[in-house]
């Protein structure tokens, strides 16, 4: 346990504005020599989603947000879309102030936009549930972790990938309409 507050204050602060980050594999990497066999394992299901990680408040909490926030995501997209509301229909727990940050991201023209609003969402779940007690331990890993991932899925959001994509599809279209 003494390794973790060797190395722990070795890692480079992260924000959701973060340009620079370490991957996922990098910081697994690091973990690896520095924790636990067991943290460790605990680490990789838990970022690698090989499995469920039970006795962990904290990641049984990310798991119940993440699984809300999908939730309401498909629920919000499908009324976009205006497929049946049946189907669709989010039976789970709620809460209001998912349900409304979803709502705006729906909402948004912009889909960059909008990603960036479900990151901060996750951030500032993940920064107001480490909790000051867990400075030092696992949970402070895990939540490090999940934020690079965040990082990683934001980073492959850029205005070139989307225009390149956007490109690809409308030349698909075109194609399929005039042949």
């Amino acid at each position: 346990m003494a390794n973790y507050y060797y190395f722990i204050p070795t890692l480079p602060g992260i924000r959701p504005d973060s340009g620079s980050f370490m991957s996922v594999d990098e910081f697994l990497g690091l973990c690896r020599t520095h924790i636990s066999a067991r943290d460790y394992r605990t680490l990789v299901t838990v970022v690698k989603g090989d499995g469920v990680v039970k006795g962990n408040r904290f990641v049984e909490a990310y798991s119940r947000f993440s699984t809300m926030l999908d939730r309401a995501l498909t629920e919000e997209r499908a009324r976009a879309l205006g497929l049946d509301e049946q189907e669709y229909r989010n039976d789970g727990e709620k809460t209001a102030f998912i349900q409304q940050a979803v709502r705006r991201a729906v909402s948004e023209c912009n889909p960059l936009e909008a990603e960036e609003l479900l990151l901060r969402l996750r951030f500032d779940f993940l920064d107001r549930n480490v909790g000051s007690g867990h400075r030092w331990d696992l949970t402070f890993l895990v939540c490090y972790a999940l934020k690079l991932s965040l990082l990683s899925r934001r980073s492959a959001f850029t205005r070139e990938r989307g225009s390149e994509e956007f490109e690809r599809l409308t030349s698909q279209l075109r194609k399929e309409i005039f042949s």
